[in-house]
């Protein structure tokens, strides 16, 4: 799980580049990241291949808000034209970035003559020219806030990859507004920590809360044998595990 937000490259990968690397991002967030180039492409993702062959995988993940040529992108490295890169989206949602002031093109694609990425059970805004698709929808999917689904309207709901079950990698996470975790078939889509999830605690900052993880505040060095008192604070029942 993570989040690329607000970041910003000159011309390839506003959030993330790679090149003759292998990468798997899990649900993951995407949001706000630019090219400072019009002509650039990945305003999220740029993915290339020089002596080593590229493979990315993009899984159950949100990527919105983010501007540039391209959203996510495939592209030989000058020279090696015989080493095309393998890119896959999966079960993710790739919708609302835009091109300057009008909505991206395509947001995703190659510039590899006869190899383009691949995705299944997507959700992907553009047009589908640019990738192979399988059970690929062009739909608004419904985003509320903070990523959410909304879960009565959302096309991305119940309709991600039916070979992955939401009681598998993604156990008690949501992309529901109501915090019921996703069950059955998994929804498309970036995952939050849903409400019958355990919280996570840190040292740290006990004023500091990110999401459901939050942190305790410790003082002292207790010596051997010493117990260490916690103390915790939050509006909602937690469990502390050491």
């Amino acid at each position: 799980d993570c989040a690329f937000t607000d970041n910003t490259a000159s011309e390839a990968g506003g959030a993330l580049s790679t090149l003759g690397a292998v990468a798997e991002l899990d649900n993951c967030r995407l949001t706000g990241n630019t090219l400072g180039q019009a002509w650039g492409h990945g305003s999220a993702i740029y993915m290339g291949s020089n002596v080593s062959r590229s493979r990315l995988a993009l899984r159950s993940s949100t990527v919105t808000g983010n501007d540039g040529q391209s959203v996510v992108h495939q592209r030989v490295h000058p020279g090696f034209p015989g080493l095309p890169g393998e890119l896959s989206v999966e079960s993710s949602i790739l919708w609302a970035n835009t091109n300057g002031s009008s909505p991206v093109a395509y947001a995703l694609g190659s510039d590899w003559i006869g190899v383009l990425p691949s995705a299944r059970y997507s959700d992907i805004q553009g047009t589908a020219a640019t990738y192979s698709g399988t059970a690929v929808i062009s739909a608004d999917p419904a985003i509320v806030s903070d990523l959410y689904l909304d879960p009565n309207m959302s096309p991305c709901v119940d309709s991600g990859d039916p070979q992955t079950a939401a009681a598998g990698r993604l156990r008690a996470k949501t992309t529901s507004t109501t915090g019921a975790a996703d069950s059955g078939t998994i929804d498309m889509g970036f995952h939050h920590l849903g409400a019958n999830n355990p919280r996570y605690f840190g040292i740290g900052n006990p004023d500091t809360q990110l999401g459901t993880r939050s942190w305790i505040d410790h003082s002292g060095t207790p010596t051997s044998g010493a117990p260490l008192s916690l103390g915790l604070r939050g509006a909602q029942p937690s469990t502390l595990a050491v």
